[in-house]
C-alpha cells in the first residue's frame, strides 16, 4: 500500500517480486482502514490468498523537531504508523484465514545519536519497528511472520553497515522464542 506516489509502488512491486508470483500496488487513503481492506479484498478476489504483505513508508522532508508544524507531524504519523498498524490488521486478519504468510515493514534499526533534523522521523521509525516487534511476538505460534526491513544504510546494534536492499530484523527464532536487542539476527537480502 501506498499512500500517494504510484510510481514509487510499481518500481518496488518490480523489484520484489519472485518467478512465477503476483504482486498488486494501490493507491488508498492510508489513515482509512476501510480503504486498505478494501483494497485487499480485491486482490483476494483476482488472485486468492494474500502470501505477503509490505508496509511502505515514504522519504520525507526532515525537520527540526521544535519547529515542525502540526500537520507535518500528522502526515508523518501517517505515512510511518497508521499505514504499519491499519495495514498489519488487515493483512493478518486474511492470513489467519489461510494459515500463513509473511509481513515486512519498512522501517530502519539506527542508533539513537544522530542529527537534530531527524528527531521526528527517528521516533517514528522506532515506532515502526515495535509495532513490527510487538506483533511477531502476537503471533509467535501462528505460520505468520512480521519482519523489518532495513531500505537504507543504517548502524545496527552489531555496528554492522548494511546496504540499501539490506537485511531483515528477524525477531522470532524458530523454536519460537525471540532474540534480545543485543543478539538480534541479521538475515541478507540478495537480489539474484
Amino acid at each position: 500500500m501506498f499512500g500517494h506516489d504510484q510510481i514509487a509502488a510499481w518500481h518496488l512491486v518490480e523489484e520484489i517480486i519472485l518467478p512465477g508470483s503476483i504482486a498488486s500496488a494501490f493507491i488508498v487513503n492510508i489513515t482509512n482502514k476501510d480503504e486498505i481492506a478494501e483494497a485487499v479484498n480485491l486482490v483476494r478476489e483476482k488472485y486468492g490468498p494474500i502470501d505477503s504483505w509490505i508496509n511502505s513508508s515514504p522519504i520525507y522532508k526532515f525537520y527540526l523537531l521544535l519547529k515542525s508544524k502540526v500537520y507535518i507531524l500528522n502526515n508523518s504519523i501517517a505515512h510511518n504508523l497508521k499505514i504499519t498498524f491499519f495495514g498489519c490488521q488487515v493483512a493478518i486478519s486474511h492470513m489467519i484465514i489461510s494459515g500463513r504468510g509473511s509481513i515486512i515493514n519498512i522501517s530502519e534499526q539506527l542508533k539513537k545519536e544522530h542529527q537534530s533534523l531527524e528527531s521526528n522521523h527517528y521516533a517514528l521509525k522506532f515506532g515502526v519497528q515495535t509495532i513490527t516487534e510487538l506483533l511477531a511476538r502476537e503471533l509467535y505460534s501462528s505460520d505468520i511472520r512480521v519482519n523489518a526491513i532495513l531500505p537504507d544504510s543504517a548502524v545496527t546494534c552489531h555496528k554492522k553497515i548494511f546496504n540499501r536492499h539490506g537485511s531483515i530484523i528477524d525477531f522470532k527464532k524458530s523454536d519460537g522464542t525471540f532474540y534480545d536487542e543485543q543478539s538480534a539476527q541479521f538475515v541478507m537480502l540478495k537480489k539474484q
